[in-house]
């Protein structure tokens, strides 16, 4: 074997033992904002109140699988870690499931399906910002809008949550993230009690 040939093969060698010793790829991690804690009340209804969540709007960063953190219109996209559905679906569902168990009913269905049993207000959200930094602060800024069985706007309110982070980490952020969400769901829920008792 000539030189050229050795140093060739010594190449290729060399080539695949660094290949083997490379650390492999992180795994991606999925997080979603329906947590444990958002299941129905015990006491749900069967004939409780009908609301429809939906439709649901987000800025276009947030159309990307991957979770976008920062403030003051700067940006992070991890890489490593994903969204487990679209975003607007996941505030959707997680929002519906806090709804039903504030107001203790099963009546409660996500845009564009009919609530079961007929006529039902509606909770139109415009996620506005859903950002914060790991390890501060995880914020939702919305503005929603409580419409009537009849198609009518009743009112529409804007809603900034901060929820303060004391541990680093994006999965303590999404766990933030879902405590703002528990905190709107409680406000539409006081809202839509005072509303349909009018």
């Amino acid at each position: 074997m000539n030189r050229s040939c050795l140093r060739l093969v010594l190449a290729a060698l060399l080539a695949t033992i660094l290949t083997g010793c490379a650390a492999p790829p992180a795994p991606v991690v999925y997080h979603s904002l329906l947590g444990a804690d958002a299941g129905a009340a015990a006491t749900a209804r069967a004939d409780g109140p009908a609301l429809v969540v939906g439709p649901v709007s987000v800025p276009d960063l947030l159309h990307n699988t991957r979770l976008a953190t920062g403030s003051d219109g700067r940006f992070q996209l991890a890489e490593n870690h994903r969204w487990a559905g679209a975003v607007d679906r996941e505030i959707g569902r997680a929002l519906a499931e806090r709804l039903a168990a504030e107001l203790a009913t099963e009546r409660v269905a996500l845009f564009p399906q009919p609530p079961p049993g007929g006529t039902a207000w509606q909770v139109q959200l415009e996620v506005l910002a859903l950002d914060g930094t790991p390890g501060e602060s995880a914020r939702l800024d919305v503005r929603w809008t409580l419409v009537d069985p009849a198609g009518k706007a009743t009112e529409t309110r804007r809603a900034t949550l901060v929820e303060p982070l004391a541990e680093p980490g994006l999965a303590p952020w999404v766990a933030g993230q879902r405590t703002n969400l528990a905190r709107l769901g409680a406000a539409i829920a006081a809202r839509s009690r005072e509303r349909a008792t009018r």
